[in-house]
Order: structure tokens, then C-alpha cells, then sequence
């Protein structure tokens, strides 16, 4: 009886599992025709196959990866935008609709291209590549069916990273010593020169009267000192005079030397008139 109940149990878990277990092993992925190099910024196709019965809608990605799971690499929708997501935004994909399934397989031509600025690619050199199968129920699935893997050389410029500068040090520079400021000497004063007297020919005089008894008169003496007072006092209004003196005498010499000189000359012209006239005299007298 024990033994017709587990048989009996075993059976009915066959019935549950086995569609299942056939269902997810049905589906596969091939790939074709796709090319053994394409360029960084360049686009490239690839034939499609998917098997899969009785799925529902499907969404396809192409990915490259330098290994593991570093995925980059742009999908082409069926509106011909270009998708580089993440398996979470899996409906940004190329859709497969299940009405698009025939006898449980669809075959078709994706484009696919790198991105080239996405972080994990480094530069032209070999790459894996492969496409994998979503599906989406209330969110995209997190085990994706992938095609085997094959080999895509990435062509482009080589990237040449760019060396940081490398700062050299900075010389600080040594403070200057601050210069001393000269004492600036202090100017002399330049002494005033003291004005001397010079002796007037009154002064002279006082000093050449000299009494008979060889001594100086007392009025002299007192005259000497009151010329000096005097002269001490008014001595630029003395020279004035003294010059205005000089130059009288100068006008009176030279009036008397050309009044001389006049007669000199009216000698000279009438000196033949005066000879005869004086001869003339003379002989009158004689007679």
C-alpha cells in the first residue's frame, strides 16, 4: 500500500515539473554572419536565432566584455534607437513579440555597435561577444539566455593616457634684507660774513692832520670818529655821491680839454690871416 502511494506521489510531481523543466530548456540562442572586426565608432549586423516554445514576448541584447560580466556595447530597438541599458531596462531592447513566433522560432538580422565611451572599454584590441534573451513579466528577467560567445576585434585610434603634469617644486624665495637708511647729515650752517668798513678818504684825512707837536688834535680825533659814525651809517648814500662827483669832474675836464682843443684849431686856420696882419702892423710901425 506504502509503495502504491509513492509511486503514485512520484507521478504527479513528473506531471507538475517535467513541462516546465522542457519549457526552459527549449529555448536557445544562435548567432551568425557577424564580423571578426568592426570600428570603435562604427556599426555591424548579425543574424539571429531563436527557438523557443510556447515563450512569451522576447527582448534581445548584444553585449561585448573584455571578461566576466563588465557588459558595454549598444542594441538597435525595432524603432532604430540606439539602447545601451542595463538588463533592468531590458523593454529598451530589440522585442521579439510571441505572435512573431513560428512553430516556436523567430530568425532575423540586429545590428548591434561598441561604446566606446562607456568604462569598460579600454581601448582597440579583442573582445568577447555575445546575445542573450529577456523576458518580461511584471520585470525583466535576471537569468538572460545567452548565445555562445565569440571573438570581435575593436579598431580605433589608440588612447594614450594622458600624463598628469608633474608640479616641481617651487623655490621659495629668501626674504630680502631690508636696507638701513643712511642718516642724512645734518648741513652746516654756513657763518654770515661780516661786512668790513672800509676807511673813507675822510677818515684818511682825519688821520694825516697832525698838529705841529707831531700829536692828533682833539677836534681831528673827534672829527675821525664822527666821519666814521657817519659813514658807518650812510655809506651807500657816501658812494653814491662820491660816484655822481667822479662823474662831474670827468664832464667838466672833458669841456675844458675841447674848448682848448677849439682854439687850438681856430689858431691853426687863422694863423696865415694873423701872420699877415701882424706883418702889416709891424711895417706900418717901421714906416
Amino acid at each position: 500500500m506504502r509503495k502504491a502511494l509513492l509511486t503514485g506521489a512520484i507521478f504527479i510531481l513528473f506531471l507538475l515539473f517535467v513541462p516546465k523543466t522542457n519549457s526552459v530548456l527549449a529555448v536557445t540562442v544562435t548567432i551568425n554572419n557577424y564580423p571578426s572586426s568592426v570600428d570603435e565608432s562604427g556599426e555591424f549586423g548579425v543574424n539571429v536565432n531563436l527557438v523557443c516554445s510556447g515563450c512569451s514576448d522576447s527582448y534581445i541584447r548584444g553585449i561585448f566584455y573584455p571578461s566576466g560580466s563588465s557588459y558595454f556595447g549598444y542594441t538597435q530597438d525595432n524603432n532604430g534607437n540606439w539602447s545601451n541599458e542595463t538588463g533592468a531596462n531590458c523593454t529598451t531592447f530589440f522585442k521579439i513579440a510571441q505572435s512573431e513566433l513560428q512553430s516556436g522560432s523567430w530568425s532575423g538580422t540586429l545590428k548591434f555597435k561598441p561604446d566606446k565611451e562607456n568604462s569598460n572599454y579600454n581601448g582597440p584590441g579583442e573582445y568577447l561577444f555575445k546575445v542573450g534573451r529577456y523576458s518580461y513579466t511584471s520585470s525583466c528577467g535576471s537569468s538572460p539566455t545567452w548565445s555562445s560567445e565569440t571573438i570581435i576585434a575593436i579598431s580605433g585610434p589608440t588612447h594614450t593616457p594622458t600624463q598628469a603634469p608633474t608640479s616641481s617644486p617651487t623655490n621659495s624665495p629668501t626674504p630680502s634684507k631690508t636696507p638701513t637708511p643712511t642718516k642724512t647729515p645734518t648741513p652746516t650752517k654756513t657763518p654770515t660774513p661780516t661786512k668790513s668798513t672800509t676807511p673813507t678818504p675822510t677818515d684818511k684825512i682825519a688821520q694825516a692832520s697832525i698838529s705841529p707837536s707831531g700829536t692828533k688834535s682833539k677836534n681831528q680825533g673827534i672829527l675821525g670818529i664822527f666821519t666814521n659814525k657817519n659813514e658807518s651809517e650812510d655809506s651807500p648814500k657816501n658812494t653814491k655821491l662820491a660816484s655822481i662827483n667822479f662823474t662831474n669832474w670827468i664832464g667838466v675836464i672833458s669841456i675844458l680839454l675841447g674848448i682848448v682843443f677849439i682854439g687850438l684849431c681856430v689858431i691853426v686856420v687863422f694863423w696865415p690871416k694873423i701872420k699877415t696882419l701882424l706883418k702889416t702892423n709891424g711895417d706900418n710901425n717901421n714906416q
